[in-house]
């Protein structure tokens, strides 16, 4: 938790002027502030979080059913025995199968259906505009960071930033809000 407060204090600089005010004059009100802003950050962090993993999830079960199909594509595979060469085996109709994953995925960039299997989240991140999910998706499932973002397109570090933020607050509100934390 010392953590979680240490990253809370250096992300905020208001916060922390609050805390060292609290440090110094114990002040109710204070203290009542801080603790608000901070139970909200957390909620943020532990949202994040879980759109994150619940992403990463569904990129799992993907490329876990590209690789069934891989699999069962290498079943077929006919090895051909030609006797007149010293009973070598040729593999004469072997394919190339290789998969860009980050391809296969970006397809469904737009879809989070196939990605996200929890419906209030999905939900949720289908409010969101074209813009806010394709920098959620470059951020969280291409890996991306923003300043590669902002090159690609052509606009500010701070804008993708914005984007992102706005998205991500957007998400916590609309998704808060169905678990009873609405602001």
């Amino acid at each position: 938790m010392k953590t979680r407060l240490g990253n809370f204090l250096k992300e905020n600089e208001e916060s922390k002027e609050l805390f060292d005010k609290l440090r110094i004059e114990k002040d109710k009100e204070s203290f009542d502030t801080l603790l608000n802003q901070f139970n909200d950050y957390l909620f943020k962090t532990y949202a994040v979080g879980y759109i994150k993993s619940s992403i990463q999830t569904g990129v799992r079960d993907i490329k876990r059913n590209i690789f069934s199909q891989i699999k069962r594509d290498n079943e077929e595979l006919i090895l051909n025995n030609d006797s007149s060469n010293s009973n070598e085996q040729y593999l004469d109709n072997l394919q190339d199968h290789s998969v860009d994953f980050v391809e296969t995925i970006s397809k469904e960039s737009n879809n989070f259906k196939g990605i996200i299997s929890d419906k209030e989240l999905l939900s949720s991140i289908e409010s969101l505009t074209d813009k806010q999910k394709e920098v959620l998706f470059l951020l969280f499932i291409k890996n991306i960071n923003e300043k590669s973002i902002a090159n690609d397109r052509h606009v500010s570090i701070q804008s993708i930033n914005k984007v992102k933020l706005k998205a991500l607050n957007r998400l916590r509100a609309d998704w808060g809000c169905k678990h009873g934390k609405c602001s």
